[in-house]
């Protein structure tokens, strides 16, 4: 980062001064120095700092410099061809030197951890290792989660007294008890709207202060950097770097593809881990997943979507998903292996009726086919429907059967056929009402 004069003036707010911008060129500094009674030959880019009463024998030397002066007799500012802060007799010129030289301190740091990330970016070694080296610089344990409060990744710190970096290593996710309180606070929403990483003292016991940034890929936040205030005090200039490291956190992230369609929701990270099979703990997994419809009575069913080569990828996608949530009552939806896939719940039969009519017109509508998995009651078990909701709209398209939404219902039997050859669980396809028996 290049410090210019209005920067460097500007983190002087504590001190009464006035400013004099009498230099028209767009000048950057590289160091601050004292200015001396005996010194004649100023060099450029140097910010001096000094007394009035030293300019007297330079006054035809101080173009492309910066001046810092505590007024001790009379000025005229506007002799000069430079920008000058003037500060009032009084100051103490020895602190006002200190406070200056931190600022260029901060910012020779801010550029070699810019120097250190980037070179943790290029060697690839993926997200652990760029967060680990992001907590090295910072001096403090840092944290990586998805929108869904997942861990993604950790510095490997140890003895950390905060309810949610217990969590997060215990489980591999945050509780939503615990973060209750930095949604209510408005915490959240100062992250999401702030340009640079917030900082953030939850003001209850076992929860640290810390640096929070926003990780963007595409314009959405699909992740979080946290950095907690455990092994020393955290700082004004951590929250720059803190900013460095959710820049190259997102540069990596984006190499994913698995983002290029994801929205930034919850629910879409929770559905993917679901359908990915991710969550191995099955009670972590139901603790997780009820987060996604909250109503006591889940009769669901999954929809896979086939959407036209000409519109995978492109904003279409996005637009048909708000349609199907928007117009359809408890539904959620995810991009998913170039599919569309809706997840709705329903009450009752008539209820899924009167939504199966609405369904069927956004996909006449649209000119879009569809599959429909069987009816089921736990999320967790999502991706054995997705694959039956796959496979009526892969089936119903090969024999080219009449209609917009196939049924896994009346298909399953060849879906069977299909796989004979493989060691296929004839469990899986019973009817559910044989199942009963």
């Amino acid at each position: 980062m290049e410090l210019r004069f209005d920067f460097i003036v500007s983190q002087l707010s504590d001190y009464e001064m006035q400013i004099y911008r009498n230099s028209q060129s767009d000048l950057t500094y590289k160091e601050v120095r004292f200015l001396y009674d005996s010194e004649i030959d100023l060099q450029k880019n140097i910010l001096y700092l000094g007394k009035t009463t030293m300019l007297s024998n330079k006054t035809d030397n101080l173009s492309d410099i910066g001046l810092i002066l505590i007024k001790d007799c009379d000025f005229n500012p506007s002799d000069l061809q430079a920008n000058i802060a003037l500060f009032p007799c009084e100051t103490n010129m020895f602190k006002l030197f200190d406070d200056i030289l931190n600022i260029f301190r901060s910012n020779r740091k801010l550029i070699d951890s810019s120097a250190a990330l980037l070179n943790s970016l290029i060697k690839g070694k993926g997200l652990n290792y760029i967060v680990q080296v992001g907590s090295e610089i910072l001096g403090n344990p840092v944290i990586l989660v998805d929108a869904s409060s997942k861990l993604l990744a950790s510095s490997a710190n140890t003895n950390i007294d905060d309810a949610f970096w217990k969590d997060l290593i215990a489980l591999g996710y945050g509780k939503d008890d615990n973060l209750v309180h930095y949604v209510h606070a408005g915490f959240v929403d100062k992250v999401l709207q702030s340009p640079l990483p917030v900082l953030i003292d939850p003001g209850i016991p076992n929860n640290l202060k810390r640096i929070v940034g926003k990780i963007q890929v595409k314009d959405k936040t699909v992740a979080y950097i946290g950095v907690l205030e455990n092994n020393q005090k955290l700082k004004e200039e951590d929250i720059n770097i803190a900013g460095l490291l959710c820049d190259v956190v997102a540069s990596e992230m984006q190499k994913s593809k698995i983002y290029d369609n994801l929205t930034g929701v919850k629910d879409e990270f929770l559905l993917i881990d679901l359908l990915d099979e991710r969550i191995e703990n099955s009670t972590i997994a139901k603790e997780r997943a009820n987060s996604i419809f909250h109503s006591a009575n889940k009769n669901l069913f999954v929809i896979v979507i086939d959407p036209p080569e000409n519109i995978i990828h492109s904003h279409t996608l996005g637009y048909l998903r708000w349609t199907f949530e928007s117009l359809l009552p408890s539904c959620k939806s995810v991009f998913y292996n170039d599919h569309s896939v809706l997840v709705i719940n329903t009450k009752d039969k008539n209820q899924w009726q009167k939504i199966k009519v609405k369904l069927i017109d956004i996909l006449k509508r649209n000119n879009l086919n569809a599959g429909l998995s069987l009816m089921f009651h736990d999320i967790t078990n999502i991706k054995k429907y997705y694959i039956q909701a796959e496979s009526a709209c892969r089936i119903g398209k090969l024999l080219k059967r009449y209609g917009i939404l196939y049924h896994y219902e009346d298909l399953y039997v060849y879906d069977l056929l299909t796989r004979l050859k493989e060691d296929t669980k004839l469990y899986d396809f019973c009817h559910p009402s044989i199942l009963k028996l």
